[in-house]
């Protein structure tokens, strides 16, 4: 009868995590997308990133999976410091956000739903109230300095967990570990442990993936046509080069202004 107590709670257990994970990956889909405007500061051209969605889908899964399944080992092992690590993490969020030219408000609000994701990177405005409209440079500044602090910084709590457990040194568990308890378990621990830092590799991997198939290019003017190019009355050659030329002047012009060859 107790088995099956057991059993009913980790069911629930799962499939709550398993629902606020696909939340959480969903809001951040929904909310990162392409947000043209004539009064940008560096517009967006979304027909340059006809992959976008595959490649965010992909980026907010790999993120939001890993920073919750971290702070649900944080919060097991030692919950007292885990709010360290969160404050830790919300202190760098704002730092960024502010370096990179968002208002006090702005700040504040996206840097505190920047937890499990970066938030806000491509938005023109937020909620259509408030302005946000980072130029091309800030959003580059902000997507690789949230991702290159606040993933190490989870990292390393991960790897001292996992350094603890191996020295058994089990006095930061927050609760008393009973016999047979799978975090009791060293090489249980270590296994997890060396997943999530692998897991925390492979969000990088498809951070740097969605920024340069999708982010960067949708800075970038799409190539013209030959047949889009005003061809119209006036001679063209019978070959690829003209319309090739004509993009690619839109495109130097582009890149002069806002230097997106960085990264």
């Amino acid at each position: 009868m107790n088995n099956i107590f057991l059993l009913e709670r980790i069911i629930i257990l799962v499939v709550s995590i398993t629902l606020s994970f696909l939340s959480l990956a969903k809001t951040g889909y929904n909310v990162n997308v392409p947000d043209p405007d004539d009064q940008r500061a560096s517009p967006q051209y979304p027909e340059s990133a006809p992959r976008f969605s595959l490649t965010s889908i992909l980026f907010h899964l790999v993120c939001v999976l890993f920073r919750v399944t971290s702070l649900s080992l944080f919060f097991a092992c030692f919950s007292s410091y885990t709010l360290l690590i969160i404050l830790t993490a919300f202190g760098i969020n704002f730092g960024i956000y502010h370096a990179c030219g968002a208002s006090h408000t702005m700040t504040l609000l996206l840097g505190s739903v920047s937890i499990f994701m970066p938030n806000g990177y491509l938005l023109y405005n937020f909620a259509a109230t408030f302005p946000v409209d980072f130029a091309f440079k800030e959003t580059r500044k902000l997507l690789f300095a949230h991702m290159l602090t606040i993933t190490p910084l989870f990292c390393t709590a991960i790897v001292f967990i996992a350094i603890s457990s191996g020295a058994g040194a089990q006095w930061f568990y927050h609760y008393r570990l009973r016999d047979g308890a799978p975090l009791e378990s060293v090489s249980f621990t270590a296994s997890l442990c060396s997943g999530l830092v692998v897991m925390g590799l492979i969000s990088l991997v498809a951070f740097y993936i969605h920024w340069s198939k999708s982010v960067r290019p949708l800075y970038s003017p799409p190539v013209p046509k030959p047949e889009e190019a005003g061809t119209e009355g006036r001679f063209v050659p019978d070959t690829e080069e003209a319309g090739e030329s004509e993009g690619w002047v839109a495109k130097m012009k582009f890149w002069k202004k806002n230097d997106t060859s960085d990264c």
